[in-house]
């Protein structure tokens, strides 16, 4: 089966430095891998953060307290942005890339990760990753039977993952949307000679039952009305805590962002939140969605420097191809202009990872076991679960 692609583009943006950067991110279709293109757009763009080695333009010795970034050296990432700077990318270069990345990873700091585990796990993330979130607790951290090497991987990599799906009502008794729906599930099964899914409150509170019944219909009709007054899965409560909350998004900081079953790259500057908007549809101009309210009616679409934008060659486009590069000349010239600069930084950048790798490698008083081989993944379609 053919190998699945899906385009890049190039966005230009400050932080709150006003340090100036420019990137190519990849861009998500509609049966794209969001886990794989948000945890490869979230750490190259997290590195930005990170280091001023890689910065294509900004101040040099400038300091902060905040949240810089992830503890990967921007040296590592060479190829994995040079990758980038391709209009189109496959999912298994990709996969091959981060396989290369951890394997070097887990050599240069000494780690005891199974890394093996993860690299088993690696090629089924383009066919979708389950997901468990606990209703109090913004940090996805259950992911079924892959939860191990999920939490390794992100560990790794120094990323985190949150939500903002955060239930705070005081009869809450189940804390993880899996057990909710199970809860739901039992009730249907017990009660299947009544539509209760589709029956208002007030008829179900009426049905004939012992008074134990009725305080478990009662309980139902609180989850399945909570489950449909938050459909979006964000809650105010959820919304406010990722705004106000420091340790769990530090300002400055890039997260992945999980929300009805996809996954996106998340910044944080100033207690405000902006996804990264990296849909096929929207023009080049378009860089950030200010997520401010939890049903959307107020986000806004705004360009690198967190201005709104409202040129019709911004909004979402039906052909995108011709969109994103046909009809975009300074689209066209920043990817130049980010091919020149990088390519400046190749070498040197390149020879460094491999001094480190060697440098920990000639230390080792034993040989380390064969690792295990990369592998490439070729998935028919990409559906989340």
């Amino acid at each position: 089966m053919d190998d699945l692609k899906f385009r890049t583009k190039t966005i230009n943006w400050r932080d709150w430095l006003g340090q100036y950067h420019m990137n190519n991110v990849l861009m998500q279709n509609q049966n794209g891998p969001c886990f794989v293109i948000s945890l490869v757009n979230t750490l190259i763009l997290s590195s930005e953060i990170s280091s001023e080695e890689w910065s294509t333009v900004g101040k040099k010795g400038s300091s902060t307290s905040m949240k810089t970034g992830n503890s990967i050296p921007p040296s590592m990432l060479v190829s994995l942005k040079k990758m980038l700077l391709s209009r189109e990318v496959s999912l298994s270069s990709l996969l091959n890339e981060l396989t290369h990345l951890m394997l070097t990873l887990n050599e240069i700091r000494g780690d005891t990760v199974d890394i093996g585990a993860i690299l088993n796990v690696l090629p089924q993330l383009g066919t979708g990753l389950n997901v468990n979130l606990k209703l109090d607790n913004a940090v996805v951290a259950d992911f079924e039977d892959q939860t191990a090497s999920i939490l390794q991987l992100l560990d790794l990599f120094d990323l985190k993952m949150v939500h903002g799906f955060l239930m705070t009502e005081p009869w809450a008794e189940y804390d993880t949307f899996d057990k909710i729906q199970d809860f739901l599930i039992s009730v249907i099964d017990r009660h299947s000679d009544v539509a209760l899914e589709t029956m208002p409150a007030s008829e179900i509170l009426e049905l004939e039952v012992d008074d134990a019944e009725r305080e478990l219909l009662r309980k139902y009709v609180l989850y399945r009305d909570f489950l449909a007054q938050n459909s979006t899965q964000l809650t105010e409560a959820g919304l406010e805590t990722l705004k106000q909350d420091s340790e769990l998004v530090p300002n400055n900081a890039f997260v992945i962002f999980f929300r009805n079953d996809h996954f996106n790259t998340l910044y944080k500057l100033e207690n405000k939140l902006y996804l990264l908007a990296n849909d096929e549809g929207y023009g080049s101009g378009i860089v950030w969605e200010e997520l401010k309210t939890v049903k959307g009616s107020d986000d806004e679409l705004l360009n690198g420097f967190f201005e709104v934008r409202e040129d019709e060659s911004d909004k979402p486009q039906e052909n995108v191809e011709e969109a994103v590069y046909e009809d975009d000349p300074i689209a066209g010239a920043d990817e130049q202009l980010a091919a020149q600069l990088q390519s400046q930084e190749d070498e040197r950048l390149a020879r460094n990872i491999q001094r480190e790798y060697e440098a920990k490698r000639a230390k080792r008083e034993k040989p380390k076991d064969k690792k295990p081989a990369k592998q490439d993944a070729k998935p028919d379609k990409c559906v989340l679960m």
